[in-house]
This record gives C-alpha cells, structure tokens and sequence, in this order.
C-alpha cells in the first residue's frame, strides 16, 4: 500500500511540475511580446512625429520631396503592421525595414548629411532575427552619430555569420 501511494504521489508531482514548466515558459513568451509591443509603441509614434514634422516643412519648400516622404513613409508602415504580430522575423524582412527608414531619414535630413555602406553577407539574409532589433540601433547612430555632426558623416550597417552565430553591427562616425 505504501508503495503504492508514494507512486501516486511522484506521479502527481511530476504532473504538477511540468504544468508549473509550461506555464513558466507561456509566461516568458508572453514577457517578450509585451515588451516587444513596448518598444513597437515607442519607437513608431517617435519615428512619426519627427517624419511628419520634417514632411510639414517640406511641404512649401520642396513639395517633391515631401511627397516622396509620404508615399515612402505610407510603405514604411505598411511594411511595419505587416510584421507587427511576429517576435521573430528573417533578416532580411528585417533589413528591408531598416532600407526604408534610412532611406526615409536621408531623404529627411539631406542626402550630404550622413552615406550609408551596407556589408551583408548573403548567408545572413535567412536568420532569424527579433523584430526591430537594428531599428533603435540605427535611429541611435543616426540621431547622435550623424545627424548632429555640422559635417557629413557615414553610417555603416554589416551583417555576417561565423560558426552559425549572426554577427550584427551598426557603426557611425559620430563622437
């Protein structure tokens, strides 16, 4: 009888054990999504104020180039919503979202204020990456390493594997 008892109760407390694990890890996921949303809630409303700022005082200097800034915002955040609900995305997903704002930002900021050179190996392009993970990198480098500098700067984004790890970097050549 005792043993049987014991028996009972290692199997409910294994049982109760691995509910406790599944829910741990649910909980973890759970974690990184809402701070994933955080950062998404930060960083676009910044990102959208400042464009629509720059677009405004386009609009009567160079209506051009404040409608290319809209047409190529709108695709921006189509491209943003799209890939809103994944944690993870490819790189290369990832890396064209990156194109769109730099390319948004230079158009902002004038093509002489700051190049950018893009080194990415091709292997890269299919890793997994966390969504958003070179936006804030790249807005950083941009904001205080090219766009307050009175003279041209450039900024610079690689991306290469070594030994099946993704090695990210975004430079500039502000202070």
């Amino acid at each position: 009888y005792a043993g049987l008892v014991l028996a009972w109760h290692a199997m409910t407390y294994y049982a109760e054990l691995r509910d406790r694990q599944v829910k741990a890890v649910e909980l973890e996921s759970l974690l990184h999504q809402a701070q994933l949303q955080t950062l998404r809630s930060q960083l676009n409303p910044h990102f959208l104020f400042n464009t629509l700022h720059s677009i405004a005082e386009l609009v009567h200097e160079n209506p051009a180039l404040a409608e290319q800034l809209i047409l190529r915002l709108g695709e921006l955040l189509r491209q943003a919503l799209r890939s809103s609900t994944e944690q993870e995305v490819a790189f290369a997903e990832e890396l064209d979202f990156i194109r769109g704002y730099v390319e948004i930002e230079q158009m902002r900021l004038g093509d002489e204020r700051f190049q950018v050179t893009w080194e990415i190996a091709p292997e890269a392009l299919a890793a997994k990456v966390p969504s958003l993970i070179l936006q804030p990198l790249t807005e950083t480098a941009i904001r205080h390493g090219t766009a307050a500098r009175a003279r041209a700067g450039v900024l610079a984004i690689r991306a290469d594997c070594d030994d099946g790890c993704l090695h990210l970097q975004v430079r500039d050549t502000g202070p």
